[in-house]
């Protein structure tokens, strides 16, 4: 283990992991600021671990921003044939990553390449899409029928 994350072995106040598991990441963030400012005498590990934790659930709720039906809007146009009951069975499968954040249903931002990656099906539907719109490229790569459909959706970096 990275030297540097050593005070990950602390483990969280039950009640600050109860209130992340829920997806109530403010009111964790709020206890966790309560719990190091009345304990100026906290193991060092733990003291570290609640500070890091706070950064680790600002990162959370900055990589979980979509709401469902933007996230089901940004697929229409590479999956064609999407619907909700396909859509939600991704979800439930875990091909689709989401959380509950303060009580609101919150998909990855980047969730189109990892399930593009992830289900042939859904890869298969955009490749045709894709064929469809651009008759006359190869289709021997998914690869590179994938990394301008996904440019256009503004879902993969350009520097990739």
């Amino acid at each position: 283990m990275d030297s540097s994350f050593s005070f990950l072995v602390a483990g969280l106040p039950e009640r600050v992991r109860y209130l992340e598991e829920k997806g109530l990441f403010n009111d964790a963030i709020h206890l966790v600021n309560k719990i190091l400012a009345e304990n100026n005498r906290l193991p060092t590990l733990l003291k570290s671990r609640l500070e890091w934790e706070t950064e680790r659930i600002e990162r959370i709720k900055k990589d979980y921003t979509l709401s469902q039906e933007e996230a089901f809007e940004s697929l229409k146009n590479p999956v064609p044939d999407l619907n909700r009951k396909d859509f939600e069975g991704w979800m439930k499968e875990g091909l689709i990553e989401y959380r509950e954040i303060e009580g609101k249903t919150k998909i990855f931002k980047n969730f189109l390449p990892n399930l593009l990656r992830d289900s042939e099906e859904v890869k298969e539907s955009a490749c045709a899409r894709n064929q469809t719109k651009h008759p006359r490229k190869s289709r021997n790569s998914s690869t590179n029928t994938l990394t301008p459909l996904l440019r256009r959706e503004k879902l993969l970096k350009a520097d990739t």
